[in-house]
Order: C-alpha cells, then structure tokens, then sequence
C-alpha cells in the first residue's frame, strides 16, 4: 500500500489557503508534518485550486495524487 496525505484547508476570495499537511503510512501512522517554508511556498502559487495542491504535495512527498486528499 502506499502513502496518502490530507492536506487540510480554507477556501478563501483568492482560491485556496493550506492550513497544514499529514502525511500516513499504509498502516495510519503519521510520517510527516510541513514546515511552515513548504506551506508558505504553495499558498504563493497563483490561482491555487485543488489540482495545484494536489500536485505540490504530491511533488513534494513522493505520493501519487490520487493519494491526496484536500479536507476543508
């Protein structure tokens, strides 16, 4: 199995704002938490929707997109 990420966040007048990432294990246990840097840097992409997200945690933890899920 492989990992998967919730990327929790707000919707906001500009698109979207993350608020944080959890990175889990096949098994459920947590592996990975952001840096404030790696938030920072995707809230800063223009026009963020949702495939954007899912591209830049993807690109940036090695997990397929569709293993990554945006939770508002």
């Amino acid at each position: 199995m492989e990992n998967k990420a919730v990327v929790i966040a707000n919707r906001t007048a500009e698109g979207i704002s993350v608020i944080d990432i959890q990175v889990y294990n096949a098994n459920g246990r947590l592996l990975a938490r952001p840096t404030k840097r790696l938030i920072d840097s995707i809230n800063d992409l223009p026009l963020l929707d949702r495939e954007k997200v899912k591209s830049a945690v993807s690109q940036q933890y090695g997990i397929p997109m569709k293993n990554v899920t945006l939770s508002f």
